[in-house]
């Protein structure tokens, strides 16, 4: 029989050899990267370069710039709502899968404790572990609620603002 410390030994050897081997195969996907950011970072110099000495074009010269945003805002208000009003919808569907899990951990529950004698010593462990995911799910469910109701209320104020300026 080997001695105990040897054993120790050959397993901090395999855990140093499992670190190298890490670290390798880190630096093995980081040089192409390198390699891309070098290339990238020597094209951009030669394009600066060259930006330097181009002469703006005509058409660019006498360009307008327009001073009313007011159509920007609001196509981007309107997108805006749109998210918020998808945001909420994605909030209530977590809620009703939330729903949907807190009855199967009650449904435990209750087997559990109706059938308690079946798992002996564990039965409370068990007991312990559904209610706890009750209750947690409950809260997080409760939480997607505000949420949704937040981002439809938010949805809501973008719409009647839209509808005001317009």
């Amino acid at each position: 029989m080997l001695h105990p410390e040897f054993d120790n030994v050959r397993f901090r050897i395999r855990k140093l050899n499992k670190k190298l081997k890490m670290k390798a195969r880190n630096i093995s996907m980081s040089l192409p990267l390198c390699g891309l950011l070098l290339t990238v970072l020597s094209s951009s110099s030669t394009v600066a370069e060259t930006a330097g000495s181009s002469v703006i074009p005509p058409v660019a010269e006498n360009a307008t710039v327009r001073s009313d945003p007011n159509p920007l805002i609001k196509s981007y208000e309107d997108g805006s709502s749109k998210m918020h009003e998808a945001v909420a919808k994605h909030h209530e569907d977590i809620a009703r899968e939330l729903q949907v899990k807190i009855q199967e951990q009650k449904q435990l529950l209750e087997y559990y404790e109706s059938k308690s004698y079946i798992y002996g010593r564990r039965a409370q462990d068990l007991q312990a572990q559904a209610d706890a995911l009750v209750r947690k799910y409950e809260e997080a469910a409760f939480t997607n609620l505000k949420q949704a109701a937040l981002h439809r209320q938010l949805a809501l104020k973008l719409k009647e603002n839209n509808g005001k300026s317009s």
